[in-house]
């Protein structure tokens, strides 16, 4: 992937990801060229990466792969980079609404993202105290040549900067370490020192280093439907979505036999469905639930007279179908879930109160607007 990281950014990730599990790849090549952007994104792909037990992840850096981009980097098991490439600086700034700028964040939140960075380059064999510098701008590491393994990476040690007492020699200050400064580092020197494991190299050169085909090779990147995807699952765009799905619905209701709503309606629902699909937040549980509820419903006006349980059971069905595809849990069970759900069901709320003034209207004004007037059967008689 390449630029900012952010909710698009996060969304392609997670798809092609699962794409890539299901075809049963057993190497997976990140490559990486990006500044940064948003931290929960960041560290959401980091563990993913981190966690895959069904592939060899590696990332692949050209060009920079700076603040959110290098955390990204360190979930994988190896890390191939340019020479002349950028690693590193991943100070979290957050918007100071009393300054009107963008500043660097309280350092109690910032050790969380502290502890995050250690665990992340831990758990692949790298430097802790390495990835620490590289949240923290006032740690400064120092290295001492490992007497059991003289020509791998050195031993690190790391201290506050305003520590009263630093190591002696034969420990060495890393010059690029603080303090006021965020560890940032060019390719070669992340080798040196082991955050990285290797150049990066051609398409070719991979394929001899992991003995595979390049034939083989299959190449995934952002592409226009994930952009239309992503601008589906803008929560403005979800409710006039939903809105229109629910308006088509009723001329339909109105006008039976003309279809042009039902078709309208339809469309609405693949587009939502389709865009969750792409997301990674819906499957075929959803969309099951969604054709139930509306099955119910259809059952309830022309199967079954009154308005009942089938009814109230299809209006449920629907309701519970929206909410999960815009989730990828059933039940909440964290905070942040609770809130991807609450903020679901607002969406639906709105869609809902939005469609009963726009029906309202529609009913007041259908005997009065040329196009719809049509739709009206008159008692006048010529």
């Amino acid at each position: 992937f390449k630029g900012e990281i952010h909710r698009q950014l996060k969304m392609y990730f997670d798809n092609r990801f699962e794409i890539a599990r299901r075809a049963g790849v057993d190497l997976l090549i990140i490559e990486i060229d990006s500044p940064g952007g948003l931290k929960q994104e960041s560290l959401e792909m980091a563990r993913k990466l981190r966690d895959c037990q069904w592939a060899y992840t590696v990332a692949l850096i050209s060009n920079e792969a700076i603040s959110g981009g290098a955390l990204v980097a360190l979930g994988c098991d190896e890390i191939l980079i340019s020479p002349n490439a950028k690693f590193g600086d991943i100070g979290e700034v957050g918007f100071d609404l009393t300054q009107g700028a963008f500043r660097l964040i309280e350092p109690k939140i910032e050790s969380y993202l502290s502890r995050d960075a250690r665990d992340l380059s831990e758990s692949k064999g790298r430097s802790p105290d390495l990835a620490e510098a590289l949240i923290d701008k006032d740690v400064l590491v120092y290295q001492k040549p490992d007497p059991q393994n003289l020509d791998g990476p050195p031993l690190f040690k790391s201290v506050r900067s305003e520590a009263a007492e630093k190591p002696k020699p034969p420990w060495d200050l890393i010059p690029e370490t603080g303090p006021e400064r965020f560890l940032t580092l060019s390719g070669q020197r992340t080798l040196q020192l082991g955050l990285a494991q290797g150049l990066a190299t051609t398409p070719d050169a991979l394929a001899n280093e992991f003995n595979f085909s390049k034939d083989s090779i299959k190449v995934y990147s952002l592409k226009l439907t994930d952009k239309i995807a992503y601008l589906l699952n803008n929560p403005v765009i979800t409710v006039l979505l939903i809105l229109f799905g629910m308006v088509a619905l009723y001329f339909e209701f109105s006008a039976p036999g003309l279809g042009v709503g039902g078709l309208l309606s339809g469309l609405a629902a693949v587009l939502f469905f389709w865009s969750r699909f792409l997301a990674g937040t819906s499957g075929w549980l959803e969309v099951i639930l969604f054709l139930c509820g509306v099955a119910f419903i259809f059952a309830e006006l022309f199967i079954i007279p009154g308005f009942g349980v089938a009814g109230l059971t299809g209006i449920a069905l629907l309701f519970s179908s929206v909410v999960l595809a815009g989730q990828n849990f059933v039940l909440p069970a964290t905070s942040k879930q609770w809130d991807q759900s609450i903020g679901s069901a607002f969406i639906l709320l709105i869609s809902c109160v939005g469609f009963v003034v726009t029906a309202i209207f529609i009913t007041k004004k259908m005997g009065s607007i040329p196009i719809l007037n049509k739709m009206i059967l008159s008692n006048e008689s010529n």
